[in-house]
């Protein structure tokens, strides 16, 4: 069976793996379990994306004839989705990313073998994923439903992206095996959560309002990359750890120079300095005796 070659893609995986994927819209899609099976035995993950709008409907209903050697599935729609339930049954599924318009279906992800990495907002739909105990990659859009915020699987790779209001991480079963951590744009982020991450050896903090307990970064003994960004604090930024490798971009305020030695020395990546006015130039265009100031800032 030839695949469309205008189909087929590359993705990455949370691993940094690079891997094809095989494309399809929402409006598209193909229903032929020939040409389907031929990409998922070429490796290929299977994509479904873009869509009308949230009132137009996608069922997965096409995916039943293959759904039991499905490896990899990326649902991306701004279609209302329907027959998801089916991914029950994708027992040697691996990889699912999943967000839709609407779905009210309540497939159970849990028991899936092979589940390892996910990405998407955790809803009704998909909440269920985190309660499997072999999920090693997951990736959060939006909120996390009190709820449901609670991981079972030995997490290595976190990242929350959005929900300014959601200052707490997730409860995680094995803290221990948490290894690399990204939290993109809370209004504040307490450091101390990261305590019992023993071997946590990343963690960037992106867009934060306020961040709390530097100094408990130095209780981390394997963290070795560092990065804040768009990020405020009320404390010493001094109290920052020196690790192998640190970026400290756009932080406010401006730390001091023993900080910024500290950090230099260490090779890290260090702030802009900010913008200082100097003395005013007056000028007088029209030659009449007014004049008006120009401040330039100095860089």
């Amino acid at each position: 069976m030839t695949i469309s070659a205008e189909r087929v893609g590359t993705w990455y995986r949370a691993d940094g793996s690079e891997a094809l994927q095989y494309v399809m819209s929402a409006d598209d899609l193909v229903t032929d379990p020939a040409e389907l099976r031929a990409a998922i035995d070429a490796g290929m993950r299977i994509t479904v994306s873009s869509g009308s709008s949230p009132a137009s409907v996608t069922s997965l209903d096409f995916l039943e004839p293959v759904i039991d050697d499905v490896q990899d599935l990326w649902v991306g729609t701004v279609d209302r989705v329907v027959g998801a339930n089916i991914l029950q049954n994708a027992r040697l599924l691996r990889s699912l990313a999943f967000a839709a318009g609407a779905c009210s279906d309540r497939p159970d992800l849990s028991s899936l073998p092979h589940l390892e990495e996910f990405s998407g907002g955790v809803t009704r739909t998909t909440a269920s994923v985190l309660r499997n105990p072999d999920l090693r990659f997951l990736r959060v859009e939006g909120v996390i439903p009190k709820s449901f915020a609670r991981v079972a699987g030995r997490l290595e790779v976190f990242e929350h992206h959005g929900a300014r209001s959601a200052t707490e991480l997730p409860v995680f079963e094995h803290p221990e095996s948490m290894r690399r951590m990204l939290r993109v744009g809370p209004s504040r982020f307490d450091l101390r959560q990261l305590e019992g991450m023993t071997n946590l050896a990343e963690f960037r903090l992106n867009v934060c309002g306020e961040v709390t307990g530097l100094a408990s970064l130095a209780r981390l003994p394997h963290l070795s990359r560092l990065q804040f960004n768009g990020v405020a604090t009320r404390e010493d930024w001094a109290d920052v750890p020196v690790v192998g490798s640190g970026a400290m971009l756009d932080i406010t305020p401006y730390p001091s120079g023993s900080a910024l030695a500290s950090w230099a020395a260490a090779g890290w990546i260090l702030p802009d300095r900010p913008a200082s006015p100097v003395d005013a130039i007056t000028l007088d265009e029209a030659g009449d005796g007014e004049v008006w100031g120009v401040f330039i800032a100095q860089f």
